[in-house]
């Protein structure tokens, strides 16, 4: 039984990159390239001197990678995948319950769980100092923090990212 098994599994695995092949070949991509961000590597030149020689591999590779026929479907795969067990597919992204999804861009997150390692004294020490600076030439200072989506709604926050105290309640 493990024997057919093995059979059926590398056949399945052949057929699978003998279609890439035939499809790269004529040309055709599945899934939507234009979901990249980025540029896709080119094919190659074939190599005229020995440097472009041992470049060449590499590039090859790069281009292999990127134009691979299957590559749109199985990323799309793979996210899902990883999404649907609450992990973020980027580190941008911190998946929360019932499917939300908040910004971890600057490191968001770990501001609201009081793991960055802001020097609350020399923070409010030049708060104060500009807040002196401003009503001395009698001018309104209006000190405002705006929310971010994981303040507005922690409950939706997983509890692995939730703790006790948040750096911006110290600042009272």
């Amino acid at each position: 039984m493990r024997l057919i098994i093995n059979i059926v599994f590398i056949a399945l695995w052949l057929g699978l990159i003998g279609a890439a092949m035939i499809l790269d070949f004529k040309g055709i991509k599945l899934g939507d390239i234009a979901e990249e961000n980025r540029k896709l590597a080119d094919r190659p030149k074939i190599p005229s001197d020995f440097e472009a020689v041992k470049s060449f591999p590499n590039s090859f590779e790069n281009f292999v990678q990127d134009n691979f026929s299957f590559r749109p479907v199985l990323l799309k795969l793979w996210n899902t995948l990883q999404i649907s067990v609450g992990e973020s597919p980027i580190s941008k992204m911190v998946i929360g319950k019932e499917g939300w999804v908040f910004n971890n861009y600057n490191g968001a997150i770990n501001q609201y769980r009081g793991l960055t390692h802001m020097n609350l004294e020399s923070y409010v020490s030049k708060l104060t100092e500009d807040i002196d600076y401003i009503t001395e030439k009698d001018i309104p200072f209006i000190f405002f923090i705006a929310p971010n989506k994981h303040t507005l709604y922690p409950e939706y926050i997983n509890e692995s990212v939730v703790e006790e105290y948040r750096d911006y309640d110290r600042l009272y």
